[in-house]
């Protein structure tokens, strides 16, 4: 509760000169909080209060203790109604009249009041039969729970009263209207007071808690029952005008599964409520109406407070609703990773598995991104753990921004992501690739302690996925291209196609893709047959490149490929006119699906290139053929190309009739297309 209002309390309690702490009050408190205190004891402190002796000696002459003889001393009274319940009447008569003596409030006083008691006798009722020890606390709280809206007209002046004069507003549409248009609510203001008055904790707290639903409990315990009984009195409708819209709270529901009341059990509460009225208004005759007929406020409250049929049809179907949404929250929390908010491991799992099986059946493409988060270990312990959170945090946050709407984004586990899109072509998923390790590298982290920026090493794959492809194939494929792409140094990306088994890099550190590469050729870089070079020339080569880039080629964790270094030539598709030119080299190393050559001459990438392996005499022994994948320079005029491989035989594949090769082999048209001409390859 905020000291200004307290504050402000206190100046309204001492502007209309009424003590903000009721001494009789406190007194009354502190008899009922001693164990050794006496019957004897309360009986002196009531009787300094004649106006409160008088209305417990005719509480006690009521026809509700029906006494065969009249009860003529206070010491009788309290002996015959009871410390707990002295103390609870006691304390509602006191702070009642304080209350009353505030005046000047635009509105029925007396229907104020008459509500506020039966709100009382509502409370003990229900009480009675859920958490009897506290029955006379429930009383007490039902009539004191408005009472802020007294303190508040006073506080707040003719905003707050315009609101009063509504009466068409339901106990929980009048909260709501009271919160949105004001800075405190009645709730607030009455628990303020209560502290002041130092009324006991579970007054206060019961008080400022009267509007807000308590959750359902398995094994409630005596405070929670008490808190349902509250908040149950303190929000049912008590006038026929009041207006019950979609918002409002299912009493009757409530009462049902946090009370276990049955209709039958709600409407013998509510009788005993109203002979308890009738007995309570007596000793209040000069507060509430005269007329203390509530029948009618009670009917309004049994129609909210009981289940009909019907109701209970429409409850249940909409229990049901919500269950459902409830179920697709729960799910949707369950599916992401607590610290990025993206998906976590199974629920990225499962979403790609879906989106390859779709793919499939509509014959379009998936690309699949895995990437790492470079010297992330490090960074987390230089930095810290919250540092590295925030990292992690951050980056998921780019990698959203970063594919399209139907994309999908997940932590697949540590510093380790993982993306997945349909429907892109070749180049633009090479294009996304790019996009996601230069985005990473761009992401900004201000305010974390380091200097950034944070890199990411990425292994993409592309293609329709065939009827054997598996989301664990796709993923494990994508997983050691991005080991490729660490072993090269980091902050680059390695890219691959279902035919594209020689795992070629796309991305080198500095970014630069194979499409925007220069042309391959280099200034002073020989032409085919202007320099022989020597077979000692080639393996110091080779074995040059097999030290310097051991991973690339030789040690790859699948696929490994048998290094050698034998005699070839090699025979290029040139152009549109199909002309054949040819050069010799050696062949370094082999896979299953690409070969590394050492070659004088510079090639161009998605060119039909044929390799004849040739024997010590220098005849051929075995064709291969495939398309050009990349073109490096290797030293002086030697070239290192890899070669996707297609197809092999005994006999020439293309040199022998192009225009053949061109009618049978699908793979050596299409890279002969005008949209697919072969671009410069990588040096």
């Amino acid at each position: 509760m905020s000291d200004t209002l307290q504050d402000e309390l206190r100046g309204l309690f001492a502007k209309a000169k009424i003590p903000s702490s009721p001494a009789l009050a406190s007194r009354i408190l502190e008899l009922a909080e001693d164990p050794d205190s006496t019957v004897d004891q309360f009986a002196d402190l009531i009787q300094l209060d004649p106006a409160l002796a008088a209305r417990l000696l005719s509480m006690t002459n009521s026809a509700a203790y029906a006494q065969s003889q009249e009860v003529t001393t206070i010491q009788r009274a309290v002996s015959l109604l009871g410390i707990s319940r002295v103390r609870t009447v006691s304390l509602g008569f006191q702070l009642v009249g304080h209350l009353g003596r505030l005046g000047g409030c635009p509105f029925d006083m007396k229907q104020f009041w008459r509500h506020s008691l039966l709100r009382a006798c509502l409370g003990r009722e229900f009480a009675e039969g859920l958490v009897p020890s506290c029955a006379d606390e429930a009383f007490l709280i039902g009539l004191l729970q408005d009472c802020g809206v007294l303190l508040l007209i006073q506080l707040i002046g003719k905003p707050y009263a315009k609101l009063c004069q509504i009466d068409h507003l339901s106990p929980t549409a009048f909260f709501a209207a009271e919160k949105r248009n004001h800075r405190y609510n009645h709730a607030e203001a009455m628990a303020a007071m209560a502290r002041e008055w130092k009324l006991p904790d579970i007054i206060v707290t019961n008080v400022e808690q009267h509007h807000t639903e308590p959750p359902l409990i398995p094994s409630p315990t005596e405070a929670d029952r008490l808190r349902s009984v509250i908040y149950l009195i303190g929000s049912v409708p008590l006038t026929t005008t009041e207006s019950v819209g979609t918002a409002e709270p299912a009493l009757g529901q409530f009462a049902k599964h946090h009370l276990g009341m049955e209709a039958e059990a709600v409407q013998s509460a509510l009788a005993r409520a109203a002979e308890a009225y009738a007995e309570m208004g007596h000793l209040l005759q000069d507060v509430v109406p005269d007329d203390l007929d509530v029948t009618d406020l009670l009917s309004q409250a049994n129609a909210h407070l009981t289940v009909s049929v019907e109701s209970e049809r429409r409850r249940s179907s909409q229990e049901q609703a919500q269950l459902k949404s409830a179920l697709g929250e729960y799910r949707e929390r369950a599916a992401r990773d607590p610290l990025t908010g993206i998906l976590n491991r199974g629920a990225l799992n499962d979403a790609v598995r879906d989106s390859i099986q779709q793919a499939r059946c509509k014959g379009e493409a998936v690309t699949i991104l895995f990437l790492d988060l470079d010297n992330f270990k490090r960074l987390n312990d230089t930095f810290g753990h919250q540092a590295g959170d925030e990292v992690l945090r951050r980056v998921a946050e780019t990698l959203e921004g970063c594919v399209p709407n139907a994309g999908i984004v997940g932590r697949y586990g540590g510093e380790e992501f993982l993306l997945a899109v349909t429907g892109l072509t070749e180049t633009d998923a090479r294009k996304l690739a790019e996009n996601v390790r230069a985005r990473v590298r761009d992401t900004q982290f201000p305010g974390l302690g380091f200097p950034g920026p944070v890199t990411c090493s990425l292994g993409a794959v592309w293609g329709v996925p065939g009827p054997d492809t598996t989301f664990e194939s796709v993923v494990k494929v994508a997983d050691e291209l991005m080991y490729q792409a660490k072993r090269s140094g980091k902050d680059c990306c390695y890219f691959r196609t279902p035919s594209d088994v020689y795992n070629i890099d796309l991305l080198e550190s500095d970014g630069a893709t194979v499409d925007a590469c220069t042309a391959a050729v280099l200034d002073g870089a020989a032409q085919p047959g202007e320099k022989t070079v020597l077979p000692e020339e080639y393996q110091r080569i080779a074995n040059k490149l097999d030290r310097s880039r051991p991973q690339r080629i030789l040690n790859m964790r699948k696929n490994e490929r048998k290094a050698l270094l034998t005699p070839c030539r090699l025979t290029v598709l040139v152009g549109a006119t199909l002309e054949l030119e040819s050069e010799s080299g050696y062949m370094r190393n082999i896979s299953t699906g690409g070969v590394g050559v050492l070659t004088a001459r510079s090639m161009l990438r998605g060119q039909p290139v044929e390799i004849a392996l040739l024997t010590d005499s220098g005849e051929p022994r075995l064709y291969i053929a495939g398309i050009v994948a990349f073109c490096r320079h290797a030293e002086g005029v030697i070239y290192e190309v890899g070669v996707q491989l297609f197809t092999h035989s005994r006999q020439a594949i293309l040199s022998r009739d192009p225009i053949s090769a061109i009618r049978n082999l699908d793979w050596v048209a299409q890279a002969l297309q005008p949209t697919q001409r072969a671009v410069p390859a990588k040096v």
